[in-house]
């Protein structure tokens, strides 16, 4: 009897993992094209506006700020655009999390660092999420990576 149960369970769990593991590549893609826009227009939008991102960075004691808005910007931008693709994913979501990881200890030091609830109510968690999601599983099988494997 209890062997019967264990079987069902043990079958169930089998089932919904073939399901949940089907649902990956559409979640990973969804997850980059959201994020990977969103690093690319906030990446562009610093390019555009370098004297008054400039000004923000001096705000917040960032060292070099003119370049550092340069160098967050074409971060951003180059790497949401390939984020997006899924071109590289994992190589370019390190640097990616190195920019959210700055962007916690400085824009949202005050706020973050309260709780663990403030901490993920900031902007910045999503984001690390994400590429902690496309780190660990990688881009999905919708995705220029996945292209160039099975093309090899």
């Amino acid at each position: 009897m209890v062997n019967n149960v264990v079987r069902r369970l043990v079958g169930w769990s089998d089932a919904v993992g073939m399901t949940t593991s089907r649902l990956g590549s559409p979640l990973l893609l969804l997850l980059r094209l959201y994020f990977g826009w969103n690093f690319f227009t906030g990446g562009k939008g610093k390019l555009e506006n370098v004297e008054r991102v400039t000004g923000f960075f001096q705000s917040l004691n960032i060292p070099f700020p003119a370049a550092n808005v340069y160098l967050v910007g074409t971060i951003e931008m180059v790497g949401g655009l390939l984020l997006l693709l899924g071109c590289a994913s994992r190589l370019v979501s390190l640097p990616l999390t190195c920019v959210m990881i700055v962007a916690y200890a400085t824009a949202h030091r005050a706020e973050a660092f309260v709780s663990i609830k403030a901490f993920m109510g900031e902007q910045p968690f999503l984001y690390l999420l994400t590429l902690l999601f496309v780190l660990a599983f990688g881009p999905g099988s919708f995705s220029v990576d996945a292209w160039i494997k099975r093309r090899s």
